[in-house]
């Protein structure tokens, strides 16, 4: 009884949890990352959070990479080019982007986490995920 309850609960809020966050990661990296966009998702539903590390690893690292590119190396070549109002400006440019580029790619890896987690817990949302993946094809 209150078992099953709070299972399903538990399962619907990671559920919910993981759409939210997909969300988030995607209008955050339609806004921010419009030149290198976060990895595509793997075809296949991961199974469980283990099946989650390799694409939930590379959106942070693209994340990351990206603001490394906006704070650091555009300033930089800025630099090289005018000087050090140049740098400011392209810092000035590049911190919206630096910051939001990490967030983007945190999203995304906890959103891919969370719904390995789901389906390690309910093998049968995995399925049916599974076949309407199958269906579209």
């Amino acid at each position: 009884g209150t078992t099953s309850f709070a299972s399903k609960v538990a399962v619907e809020a990671i559920s919910t949890s993981a759409k939210l966050t997909r969300f988030a990661a995607n209008q955050l990296t339609n806004k921010a990352l419009a030149t290198s966009p976060l990895p595509s998702r793997p075809r296949n539903v991961p199974r469980n959070a283990g099946d989650t590390f390799s694409h939930a690893s590379k959106s942070l690292v693209r994340g990351l990479r990206e603001a490394n590119h906006n704070i650091c190396v555009i300033p930089y070549r800025e630099y090289q080019q005018s000087g050090a109002s140049g740098a400011a400006r392209g810092a000035m440019r590049g911190i919206p982007l630096g910051v939001v580029a990490p967030i983007a790619g945190a999203s995304e890896a906890l959103s891919y986490t969370l719904l390995g987690i789901r389906n390690q817990l309910r093998p049968d949302k995995r399925k049916e995920e599974e076949n309407s993946f199958m269906a579209k094809d």
